[in-house]
């Protein structure tokens, strides 16, 4: 457009300079047709000038036309916003607009894409005027340029009228001006002639072959922009399914450290439960060496009374020889034997009771033995549970988000170097750059990845730490002291056994103290008839005899018995000792594992809160380009193959009608016409000049030429 206005403005201003002072220079079969408007852009006379040169001479013919313009020119003055006549206007001050307003009058029916339709011969029309700078200011043009000498203003404007029908562009898009408004700020305001210079030679010949030309390039480009941005497309949605992926994992892994969270809260609670049960063995074993260290004694005791009997077995013997002499001695001495019986019964019931308490206390400690088996088999239940199913699975399940990792990160890496061996094959710069822009898009893709397998890396690190090799260092503890509570229960089974029979002793050596103590009775009883008995009496003392040494045997009995129970009790508070310096030590490895399970749960809950905003970021991604691909790249295709393919259809139509105008005065087809017109001039000095003076005037000037 620049280019079409420097080129018009030279000829508007040498026009205005030259017309009334030199010939016409014509070129060769031209026609020039001249036109005086008045101040309304009302026409009231045209001269046409034909110009034929040839080798041999110049031929020139003027003549006068009523033929209608193709341009119409209409004329409107406005005084501070206000409608006003040129006739009222001469003399005004204040802010002044002149409007002129061109109607292309030459309508032709053309073929548009096998459619009738009607459209204009092009006309350029160049305006302008030379404004004296001292009674006007701030002076301005549409649709040109101002020039301004410090003396004068040179306005010159252009219009195409008819171009906007012929384009069938709308206004709201682009306004190809039809008018051109000349304002200034006035004071005793008055201009001279207005000058139009017109041309249906809008296009040069062959102008249209090269906008064809860079058309078709452009159609190429915009296929290719095309392709591009749903390439990008088909990536951002690649993207965005593999981000889901991950979202998926993550939301797995976090679930399956809530499962590990939970089992270590549940481990840590048996652990707990288990450290006091083996507090509580510790305790009760040592009491019951102590309880065992007091029956020991008694059974010493019991033992030295039977010895005592054994070693004066002889004398009681002697006695009984010589009761019939001494039957009251006898009498005296079967009391105190029957005393003794009775007190040595009562000790055995006593021992009896002990034991029947020692027996209740192995019965119990046999149930809590039993209660703590199956405590240290749901342990390692639970422990199994970790290292099997949250460990092990979890950490292929991880391997596993891994790998589908790798996979996208090598088949980006391989669309990366199919793009790079591309870009390195063409030399369109456009396309480079949006393949440029396609891998770093990828880069990013890759660096997300690879940071989420470091991560994953470094969760599988931690499962395999604290998962494979303390739990299962813990598993190998729970099973060795579930062997060792399976010890202490088969000695603990021996030591209830040997109780109850050394309480099966006491009681059946309680009974014979009891048969002891009625026999001395009976010997009391005896002793009146003791002489008639003696030998009843001497197979008694046989028999007591037999009961002592039965006596002294069950006690012997029970005293080793009761040893080894002392040492199985010893054995089981060492195994209680361990069993508790052992749960401190699960206690703390308890702790420590459920510390990491509860950082371990953090991060998954962190990295489903990344993956939640990553995958809505890749939503709005996928939507974005969505977006651009649909209102703005489809909307460039389309215009360009919809509204730019028509246009240039109608530009290739309007060449051809600008080619074909040739004719105005004659039938003689002319290789250029131009119209020339002048717009009568406002001036105070001239106000009472008549049109018919103007029109002489300006024939003189026509004879001139």
């Amino acid at each position: 457009m620049d280019k079409i206005i420097r080129k018009y403005i030279s000829s508007v201003i040498m026009c205005s300079l030259l017309m009334y002072t030199m010939p016409v220079f014509a070129f060769t079969n031209e026609e020039s047709v001249y036109s005086k408007l008045d101040s309304s852009g009302k026409k009231y006379k045209t001269i046409i000038s034909e110009i034929v040169e040839n080798n041999e001479e110049t031929d020139i013919h003027q003549e006068e036309s009523n033929n209608e313009l193709p341009i119409e020119t209409k004329v409107s003055y406005e005084l501070d916003g206000n409608k006003i006549s040129a006739e009222e206007l001469v003399g005004k001050s204040g802010k002044v607009k002149i409007i002129l307003e061109y109607e292309n009058k030459s309508l032709n029916e053309v073929i548009i894409d096998d459619k009738k339709e009607n459209m204009y011969t092009p006309f350029l029309v160049v305006s302008g005027a030379i404004i004296n700078n001292d009674n006007n200011k701030n002076i301005e043009i549409s649709n040109g340029k101002v020039i301004n000498d410090g003396s004068k203003t040179i306005v010159v404007g252009i219009a195409l009228p008819g171009m906007q029908e012929n384009l069938n562009i709308s206004e709201d898009d682009i306004e190809i001006p039809s008018k051109i408004e000349i304002t200034m700020e006035s004071t005793n305001f008055e201009i001279g002639n207005i000058m139009s210079f017109c041309t249906p030679k809008v296009l040069e010949e062959g102008s249209f072959d090269k906008i064809s030309d860079k058309l078709d390039e452009i159609y190429d480009q915009i296929e290719k922009l095309k392709d591009a941005s749903f390439q990008i497309e088909e990536g951002s949605i690649k993207l965005q399914d593999g981000i889901i992926t991950l979202s998926d994992g993550a939301n797995s892994l976090n679930n399956g450290t809530n499962e590990l969270n939970n089992g270590v809260n549940t481990l840590k609670g048996g652990a707990n439960e288990l450290s006091k049960g083996a507090n509580a063995l510790k305790n009760g074993t040592t009491e019951y060496v102590n309880k065992s260290k007091e029956f020991n004694s008694a059974m010493n005791q019991v033992s030295t009374g039977v010895n005592t009997i054994n070693a004066n077995y002889d004398q009681i013997n002697n006695g009984i020889n010589s009761l019939n002499e001494n039957s009251s001695k006898l009498s005296s001495g079967a009391q105190s034997v029957s005393d003794g019986a009775n007190a040595v019964s009562q000790n055995l019931n006593t021992i009896s009771a002990k034991l029947g308490d020692v027996q209740n206390g192995i019965a119990n400690m046999q149930a809590g033995e039993n209660q703590l088996s199956a405590g240290i088999d749901n342990v390692i239940a639970g422990v199994s549970g970790i290292s099997g199913t949250d460990n092990s699975g979890k950490i292929a399940e991880i391997q596993g988000l891994i790998n589908t990792n790798q996979a996208k990160i090598d088949e980006l890496n391989g669309t990366n170097a199919s793009l790079q061996a591309t870009i390195d094959t063409i030399g369109d710069e456009g396309v480079k750059s949006v393949l440029a822009n396609q891998i770093n898009i990828n880069n990013s893709s890759i660096a997300i990845l690879q940071g989420n397998n470091v991560a994953l890396n470094s969760i599988i690190s931690t499962l395999s730490q604290s998962g494979n090799e303390s739990i299962g260092n813990l598993k190998n503890g729970l099973e060795n002291l579930k062997s060792g509570v399976s010890n202490l229960q088969a000695s603990t089974n021996s030591l209830y056994s040997g109780v109850s029979e050394l309480k099966a002793g006491a009681d059946t050596l309680a009974v014979k103290s009891g048969e002891l103590a009625q026999g001395a009775i009976n010997v009391y009883q005896g002793t009146v008839q003791l002489k008639n008995g003696t030998q009843s009496l001497s197979s008694g003392s046989s028999a007591v005899k037999a009961g002592l040494n039965t006596l002294d045997s069950s006690a012997n009995q029970l005293t080793s018995a009761n040893n080894q129970l002392v040492d199985a009790a010893n054995t089981i508070s060492k195994g209680a000792t361990d069993l508790a310096n052992g749960t401190i030590t699960l206690n703390e490895g308890v702790v420590k594992l459920y510390d990491g399970s509860n950082t371990l749960k953090e991060g998954t809950n962190t990295l489903v809160s990344g993956t939640s905003q990553l995958t809505d970021g890749s939503n709005n991604l996928v939507d974005g380009i969505k977006q651009f691909n649909n209102d703005g790249i489809m909307k460039i295709y389309n215009m360009v193959n919809g509204d730019v393919k028509n246009a240039s259809n109608r530009i290739e139509k309007m060449e051809i009608l600008s080619n074909n105008y040739n004719k105005f005065g004659s039938e003689i087809s002319r290789d250029d016409i131009k119209f020339i017109s002048i717009l009568d001039s406002i001036k105070i000095s001239s106000k009472e000049e008549t049109k018919e003076e103007i029109i002489t005037n300006n024939e003189d000037v026509e004879e001139k030429k």
